[in-house]
């Protein structure tokens, strides 16, 4: 009695299949589409075998598998940009900016502060900080609600540079710090944009760079704005 053979066998047999050496170019054109087509044929016979057998949809699992592997290796081997801050613009002509280094609040002056500079195209303001082991826990790893200050500092700061016509009030409603690096004691860069302005509410990001330029902390946040003309 004869028996069909399967679909494993008849996949080998056509890979298997011997091709001419010696034909014209009509002939190899023919041959290259005849092969093409068996090759299609055969892998789809191989896929379907692959599902029905399961020694067959092991392999095929190992084969997508591997692929997988080969993907994530090469993301992984992309080199990812490092986050820097941006050079420092000059401060702008501003009185307000002026008198706020020359005699900033408590808090400021603690954390030792200061406007480095502010970009009203951009309504970008930058402040820095030099943090000293009084603000440290664990020796020299800053303090969270330190970090969360040094984001909310220039937030309220470009404000109030954005609106030099108006006596501001800003008072925060919420801020979403995420800490993405170990602050240690040293200098700090904070740059904080104005998303959104309106009438009673801004909305506003910062991030908190350190001395090497590594990003190390983010800040969202929404402010009540209170004003009154000069």
């Amino acid at each position: 009695m004869s028996s069909t053979p399967s679909a494993a066998v008849r996949y080998a047999r056509v890979i298997a299949r011997p091709t001419c050496g010696v034909c014209t170019t009509g002939d190899r054109n023919s041959t290259s589409s005849a092969s093409s087509a068996s090759s299609a044929a055969a892998s789809r016979l191989f896929t379907s075998w692959c599902q029905r057998s399961i020694v067959g949809a092991v392999i095929f699992g190992l084969v997508q598998r591997s692929r997988v592997r080969g993907i994530v290796a090469s993301a992984r081997a992309a080199p990812h940009p490092a986050r820097h801050p941006p050079d420092p613009p000059s401060i702008r002509a501003d009185p307000i900016l002026e008198q706020f280094n020359a005699d900033p609040p408590g808090v400021i002056r603690s954390l030792r502060g200061r406007i480095a500079g502010w970009t009203p195209e951009r309504r970008e303001l930058r402040m820095e900080f030099e943090i000293g082991p009084e603000f440290c826990h664990s020796v020299d790893i800053v303090q969270g609600g330190i970090v969360t200050a040094m984001l909310d500092a220039p937030m309220a700061c470009a404000v109030l540079a954005a609106e030099p016509q108006h006596r501001l009030r800003v008072s925060s409603i919420d801020i979403h710090v995420s800490f993405l690096r170990v602050a240690r004691a040293g200098r700090f860069a904070a740059i904080a944009t104005i998303v959104k302005s309106g009438r009673t509410i801004a909305f506003l990001k910062a991030e908190l760079f350190d001395a090497k330029g590594d990003l190390v902390a983010t800040a969202a946040s929404s402010a009540h704005l209170a004003r009154e003309h000069r």
